[in-house]
């Protein structure tokens, strides 16, 4: 199975998410004055829409299988590689 939809974890996603945590931490140092009027700074502004807008979502949980410890979804009932059932986590 090489359809990459199925890969786990996402790798793309988890870059951004972590891009995404680096440049919300370098904004909160920012000392910018806020624009005559007092309204919301732009840049913040306009970074917290393209947040919105790439819609990435949380990381998708995962747990190793227990026969092949490849990848699945935490909430798996089958293994996507082996077809091992696979019993519920506890929460």
């Amino acid at each position: 199975m090489s359809d990459s939809s199925f890969d786990l974890p996402d790798v793309k996603n988890d870059a951004l998410r972590a891009l995404i945590g680096t440049i919300e931490r370098e904004l909160a140092t920012l000392d910018r004055p806020l624009p005559a009027g007092g309204g919301a700074d732009p840049l913040k502004a306009a970074w917290a829409e393209l947040v919105t807008q790439l819609d990435i979502g949380p990381a998708i949980a995962t747990r190793a299988c227990p026969t092949c410890k490849r990848l699945s979804r935490a909430n798996a009932t089958l293994c996507f590689y082996c077809w091992s059932s696979l019993r519920a986590e506890p929460q």
